[in-house]
């Protein structure tokens, strides 16, 4: 369920092949990279996907971390791996790349994190329901909850919208 545009292609996520198919601006299509599985580079259940500064941010899921590729689909990183420890996930699904910060929401872990381009934790916002979308811009940060509410929400949230979507300002 997650796209981005990047050097005039869309990068589309296909959660269930495991993979990210690329197109180009005619949406005529061009490859795909990732694989399903739980190697280096493959891709488990993935579902959303970011682009910043000539690399592609995946959600991978199932394998509970982010895969970074570059745009021709080579495998760089991965960030995170399994567990609820500042910089773990447990199943990540939306991310955002804005201001050399990488932002993740998680369905299971029910938080944002936010992340240096390494992955280095800088910041944990625990919202106690499950999140699944995230974007991010120079100002702020909206997540976006699987609840139609937030039960609780933590003092940096600025202003709560309807149908679960929630703002932070990161200035």
């Amino acid at each position: 369920w997650g796209i981005c545009f990047a050097s005039g292609k869309l990068f589309v996520v296909d959660g269930g092949n495991g993979r990210v198919s690329v197109y180009s601006s005619r949406l005529e299509y061009c490859f795909s990279f990732g694989g399903h599985g739980s190697g280096k580079s493959e891709l488990l259940d993935p579902k959303g996907c970011a682009a910043y500064k000539g690399e592609i941010y995946v959600a991978d899921t199932g394998n509970h971390r982010l895969q970074v590729y570059s745009q021709k689909g080579l495998w760089r990183r991965s960030i995170g791996g399994e567990g609820s420890a500042p910089g773990l996930f447990l199943a990540p699904t939306g991310v955002a790349v804005a201001n050399n910060r990488v932002y993740v929401t998680e369905t299971t872990g029910a938080r944002l994190q936010v992340l240096d381009l390494k992955g280095a934790p800088q910041q944990i916002v625990r919202l106690d329901v499950p999140l699944s979308g995230v974007f991010a811009d120079s100002q702020n940060v909206c997540v976006t909850a699987l609840e139609p509410e937030l039960s609780s929400l933590d003092a940096n949230i600025n202003r709560k919208l309807p149908n679960a979507i929630h703002i932070f300002d990161v200035t």
